[in-house]
C-alpha cells in the first residue's frame, strides 16, 4: 500500500484531470521519489492494469505495438526513462 502524502494527492488530482480531458499524464521529478508507484497505485484503485516500460531499451517496432495495445485496452502504459528513449523511436512511433 502506498503512503499518501500531499504530493501523492496532487499527483492523483493531475492524473484524474488528465483522464477527464483524455490527455496523457507526465510525472516529472527526481529519480526514486515514487512517481511510477503513484501512477500504478492510482491505476489499481480504478481497477486498471499498469505496465511499466523502460524506454531507454525500446526500439521503434515494439513502441508501435505497445502504443496500439494501450489504445485498444484498459491497460495504462507507464513510459519510464522517457527522456532516454532513442530519438528514432520518437520520430517513427
Amino acid at each position: 500500500m502506498l503512503t499518501v502524502t500531499e504530493l501523492t494527492e496532487q499527483a492523483y488530482a493531475g492524473i484524474a484531470k488528465s483522464l477527464k480531458e483524455r490527455k496523457p499524464f507526465a510525472a516529472v521529478g527526481p529519480a526514486g521519489t515514487g512517481k511510477t508507484e503513484t501512477i500504478k497505485d492510482f491505476a489499481m484503485k480504478l481497477g486498471r492494469k499498469a505496465v511499466t516500460i523502460n524506454c531507454n531499451v525500446l526500439s521503434s517496432e515494439p513502441a508501435k505495438v505497445l502504443l496500439d495495445f494501450a489504445d485498444k485496452s484498459d491497460c495504462w502504459l507507464i513510459l519510464d526513462e522517457y527522456n532516454l528513449m532513442p530519438s528514432a523511436v520518437l520520430t517513427e512511433a
